[in-house]
């Protein structure tokens, strides 16, 4: 029986084009000019950091916590009414559910959008637990965040595998002695070639996905 984390946004449910245009469309509400640089600058942070980057640089007179409150409303709406599934998730969970292995979200989308986005999506009977960056504390660029996940599963590292789209969470899981399988996603195509690199799997999409994959010895 193996421990599977997975993340959520671009591996479970293609909506990072829902986090890549969040950025463009707040700035332009508060008439603001967005740098060329813009998604390589918040990439890696969670949506509270990316807010309070933004509060600093643009000297903005509203609090996080009101800012959190504006882009949580129109995330919350995008998780219900725009974002869809990745193709075959469901008939992958099922297998893995039906052979025993325990499974979990591991995300850094807060728990306030986690929840209801699994939930309209009828995700959260697969899994054990969600595990967030704000329920742990703990950033995903961390291996910590990772040990976090293998600690709730009572499992050591190594028999815990990770379903993530983005190299710097593959780059911290790896780190954190986990096998990774790589879901591709559009959003993260300028770090395909290292996201190969680094996972021990690479999927296109959960179609291709095979049971012997969660094992050390399925050839890369």
């Amino acid at each position: 029986m193996k421990g599977i984390l997975f993340d959520m946004d671009g591996t479970l449910l293609d909506s990072m084009e829902v986090w890549i245009h969040l950025a463009n469309r707040y700035l332009d509400s508060m008439g603001l000019d967005k740098p060329e640089n813009l998604q390589e600058e918040i990439k890696t942070m969670t949506l509270k950091e990316a807010l309070a980057h933004f509060k600093t640089i643009y000297r903005l007179d509203d609090s996080v916590e009101e800012m959190l409150v504006a882009t949580h409303r129109i995330l919350a709406d995008a998780y219900k009414n725009t974002v869809v599934k990745k193709t075959q998730v469901d008939a992958v969970l099922q297998r893995l559910k039906s052979r025993g292995h325990r499974m979990a979200v591991s995300t850094a989308t807060t728990d306030e959008l986690s929840r209801p986005a699994l939930s309209h999506h009828k995700l959260s009977g697969y899994f054990d637990f969600l595990q967030t960056v704000h329920n742990t504390g703990i950033s995903k660029n961390d291996p910590a965040y990772w040990l976090e996940g293998a600690k709730r599963m009572q499992m050591p590292p190594e028999n815990i595998v990770v379903f993530e789209d983005a190299l710097h969470a593959i780059e911290s899981a790896k780190a954190a002695g986990m096998r990774v399988i790589a879901i591709e996603d559009a959003a993260m195509k300028r770090d395909r070639e290292k996201i190969r690199a680094t996972a021990d799997v690479y999927l296109r999409g959960f179609d291709a996905f095979d049971i012997a994959m969660l094992e050390d010895d399925y050839a890369k």
